[in-house]
């Protein structure tokens, strides 16, 4: 399901790319629904819309690094030191991407998009995983419209999450929704 990208480079397409998250709505079951967006946790995440594919994000990260110089992990890593142990890179469409160091083995590049940079929203994990699993529901014919009750249904079913308490609650996962729709081009891509 994923896109492959460079092995020292890590980069949780399904918490900070649209693509990824379009991909899992038109691949994933309803059944695996709950495990796959635990990787999307409990709080707010940067969220990528614009045209680069992961791969061109990965080769262009790659490309800045080795235009520094930058080639080792260690290399990496002392570049880092001496900024407060993260970096920005802007990439060819102006978006930034923040660069820290990997936790795992061989992935020592960690990436995520900056915050509120071109071409970013930034999305509780909540409203996103609403969003998505809307999506999944609407898809498999699982429910036919979004409202107030369909949402709390999935949000019951799929993540286990109280009913909306607010219209801004609401507001927002429509507003998510709606990206997710803008960035598939419509639901013929599902």
């Amino acid at each position: 399901m994923g896109i492959h990208v460079p092995y020292n480079i890590h980069l949780n397409a399904l918490k900070h790319h649209i693509r990824a998250i379009t991909r899992l709505i038109a691949d994933c079951p309803v059944p695996e629904l709950p495990q796959r967006l635990k990787v999307l946790g409990a709080s707010q995440m940067d969220l990528y819309l614009g045209a680069l594919e992961e791969t061109d994000i990965s080769r262009e990260v790659l490309q800045a690094l080795s235009a520094l110089d930058i080639h080792t992990e260690q290399q990496y890593r002392n570049w880092l030191e001496q900024h407060h142990h993260y970096q920005r890179v802007t990439l060819s469409d102006s978006s930034v991407w923040i660069l820290r160091l990997g936790k795992e083995k061989n992935r020592y590049i960690h990436l995520h998009p900056g915050r509120y940079a071109p071409a970013t929203i930034r999305v509780k994990a909540a409203v996103l995983k609403t969003a998505i699993a809307t999506w999944v529901y609407l898809k498999n014919g699982l429910i036919s419209e979004v409202n107030d009750s369909t949402l709390n249904r999935v949000r019951k079913e799929v993540l286990g999450l109280p009913p909306l308490k607010s219209l801004a609650e609401s507001r927002a996962i429509l507003k998510m929704i709606g990206i997710i729709e803008t960035n598939a081009g419509g639901l013929e891509k599902f």
